[in-house]
């Protein structure tokens, strides 16, 4: 008798809200999870076995080994990677674009961009051969829209929006899709640490028609959609509540 083997996602940035999130919504849907923190591995244990969980930090000289270890390390385990979710990233806002500083820059690159574009690299092989795959990364409305004192986190999200749109074509031969979704202002522990007055919020909200803020599992269940569905690729999943901030 065949046996039926579970699908395997790997999440990078896993452990912040959106991340534990997607976590979460794939194990309801029988799906075999890893992941990988840089921060709050305590919190990402509650989740997932500790032989799931990889502590890589994206902006480190040793992240691009990290990741493609950890992808041959996971495809000789399960004989299969079904699905990459690149969730990492770094928003550093309020800062004029001419004070923003050098390190911060390269480091934002680093997270948002260069991290994605070695994880994908590493899965291709195993996807390939499996003949399926589904990218998708966390982008922002920011890329779309342009956001003053955030203008190297828009371009970083640019970037990552545009190299999915890329793979998508060079890699639709092959089974595999990506997808990119780009939430508006969310409920997110980093959101309210740069907009922790209610009023702030408040007046956020009124720019958007559907008068709350997104949440993490609006999100995580997007994810989860264009994972598992075997046609949808090449989109661009804009989740803002038809915002105009």
């Amino acid at each position: 008798m065949l046996v039926k083997m579970k699908k395997t996602a790997i999440i990078v940035g896993a452990s912040a809200d959106i991340g534990i999130k997607i976590v979460e919504s794939l194990k309801k849907r029988d799906w075999n999870v890893y992941g990988t923190c840089n921060k709050n591995k305590e919190k990402l244990e509650r989740q997932l076995d500790k032989s799931n969980i990889f502590k890589i930090n994206l902006n480190s000289e040793n992240s691009r080994r990290e990741l493609e270890e950890m992808v041959i390390g996971i495809w000789r385990r399960e004989k299969r990677v079904d699905a990459g979710v690149y969730v990492a990233g770094l928003w550093n806002p309020f800062f004029k674009f001419i004070d923003e500083d050098e390190d911060k820059i390269k480091e934002m690159w680093n997270v948002n961009y260069h991290g994605a574009y070695w994880f994908f690299r590493a899965l291709v092989p195993c996807m390939i051969q499996i003949k399926n795959g589904s990218f998708v990364s966390i982008s922002s409305t920011a890329w779309t829209k342009g956001s003053p004192h955030a203008e190297t986190y828009g371009a970083t999200k640019a970037a990552l929006a545009n190299l999915m749109i890329s793979l998508s074509e060079e890699l639709a031969n092959y089974g595999i899709r990506a997808n990119i979704v780009s939430p508006g202002p969310t409920n997110t522990k980093a959101f309210r640490q740069y907009y922790p007055n209610d009023m702030d919020v408040s007046e956020i909200i009124k720019n958007i028609p559907i008068n709350k803020l997104a949440e993490p599992e609006n999100i995580a269940n997007c994810v989860a959609y264009l994972i598992e569905d075997k046609y949808v690729t090449r989109q661009n999943i804009i989740l803002d509540g038809a915002s105009m901030f």
